[in-house]
């Protein structure tokens, strides 16, 4: 009986091994069939969808476009190859090296021309070019005896521009002149005096249509704190008079600064934004470039100082410009652009930002992408189309971009809004432009921009006006 048994056991253990072998067989033709399946798989290999890289060759995006018809250059690239490129609907034609060209034209302003590529499987990519096309004519005239740089021009209500002190050189010392410019015959005339010298100031238009000077240098380019003016004072157009203005709070000691109004709470107030001046004031003076706004509540014929000095955050600029993003009523705030460039023995610093002076909350500051082309001692303009330009000043030396003073620069870089960037004026047609550092600029109700003065690549103030109308 247990030999019966045992063979029983041994019958069923060859039986279960025999079915082990089976199922191991037959999970290994099926493992090789799975194999065969993936490698039959890999004859159509899976490929993530990946649409055409697209890179514009010429023209340069970066500057301003004068012709109304140019050469399209792109370079486009794709892993399963291009198999057509087109423009507006056009097609361009391949030249070899992934490169296609065809020509495209151009209206004056601002063109979007929308660019697809297609892939050999017709996978496209889109992608929106944008351009300006514009071209500035340009006259000028005489303004000796009363060519100055450093010095500001305001428009008045009947067209006339009052063009406020200044230096002959950017080392002499400072005039008090105001000298009435009239833009439909050229000619100017002296008409009065401010209460101090000053070059460098800053001038806010008040909602009486008077005007508010505040700081600047008692000499062309200042040297220290010793030079820098403090007093602020009033001028009625009406007449020419001025009056002197009380401080309340530390002294206005800055230069080379801007200023904006805007209304609160607490009634009218004027900022006054960096500059050269003194970063200090307690317990000693220090010159240096300011990074700071300060705020002054204009009550009677007093200014009293909202803020301790010195105030609040912004940025390292001095000789830095401004220009109003949107037109309004003074003393209503708006949208501001900065732009200017620092070097101070550190690293060059090159700002754009957007200050709106409406919000709710105080100043609204943004950073934006700066110029191209850094300049600071220069003039920025709103044109009657909306446009920023930034004309004249120093950009930074190529020998060592390091050196605060930089090298005089002819032309000018425009802001486009909508395009959410800076331009550049094209050499070519601003190479015969005369050198202006810190001239006077402001838009006249014909369109035409006025640009008067300034320092030439000599120092010496630039004996002519010129009138700048963009096209």
């Amino acid at each position: 009986m247990n030999r019966i048994l045992t063979r029983a056991a041994l019958v069923l253990c060859a039986a279960q091994a025999v079915n082990r072998l089976r199922s191991e067989a037959t999970q290994v033709v099926l493992a090789s069939l799975a194999a065969v399946g993936l490698l039959a798989a890999c004859d159509r290999p899976f490929v993530p969808i990946r649409t055409p890289d697209l890179e514009i060759v010429s023209p340069d995006t970066s500057v301003v476009q004068t012709a109304a018809r140019l050469t399209l250059r792109l370079r486009v690239t794709s892993f399963r190859g291009i198999s057509r490129v087109e423009v507006a609907g056009e097609p361009l034609h391949s030249v070899g090296n992934d490169l296609f060209e065809g020509e495209i034209d151009l209206n004056p302003g601002e063109n979007r021309i929308v660019v697809v590529a297609f892939d050999s499987e017709s996978v496209p990519s889109a992608d929106t070019l944008r351009f300006l096309r514009q071209t500035v004519l340009r006259t000028s005239g005489p303004l000796d005896p009363y060519a100055m740089g450093g010095w500001t021009a305001s428009l008045l209500a009947d067209g006339t521009v009052l063009l406020l002190g200044g230096a002959p050189t950017d080392t002499s010392q400072a005039t008090d002149r105001l000298v009435l410019f009239d833009p439909s015959t050229g000619a100017a005339r002296e008409v009065g005096h401010m209460s101090h010298p000053r070059a460098g100031h800053a001038v806010t238009l008040l909602p009486d249509g008077r005007l508010l000077v505040t700081g600047g240098s008692a000499r062309g380019r200042p040297r220290g704190v010793h030079d820098l003016v403090e007093e602020a004072e009033r001028i009625d157009p009406a007449d020419f008079s001025t009056v002197p203005l009380r401080l309340v709070g530390d002294p206005i000691r800055q230069a080379n600064h801007t200023s904006s109004l805007r209304t609160t709470s607490e009634g009218l107030l004027v900022d006054l934004i960096g500059g050269w001046g003194d970063i200090q004031y307690r317990p000693n003076s220090d010159f240096g470039v300011r990074k700071d706004f300060r705020s002054f509540v204009i009550r009677g014929d007093s200014l009293i100082a909202r803020h301790p000095a010195p105030g609040p955050y912004l940025e390292r600029l001095a000789g830095h410009a401004q220009a109003e993003l949107d037109r309004g009523e003074p003393g209503r705030g708006g949208k501001i652009l900065v732009s200017g460039w620092t070097a101070d023995g550190l690293d060059l610093e090159n700002h754009a930002l957007l200050l709106d002076t409406a919000h709710p909350a105080g100043i609204d500051v943004r950073t934006i992408a700066p110029p191209h082309e850094p300049r600071n001692d220069h003039a920025a303009v709103r044109d009657a189309g909306g446009l920023i330009w930034l004309l004249g000043g120093r950009i930074p030396s190529a020998q060592d971009p390091r050196d605060p003073a930089g090298r005089v620069a002819r032309g000018g870089s425009v802001y486009v809004p909508s395009f959410a960037r800076f331009l550049i004026l094209s050499h070519e047609e601003t190479e015969s432009w005369p050198f202006r550092v810190r001239p006077a600029a402001t838009l006249l109700p014909d369109g035409r921009i006025l640009l008067a003065g300034g320092w030439s690549d000599r120092g010496t103030a630039q004996p002519t006006f010129e009138y700048l109308v963009p096209e």
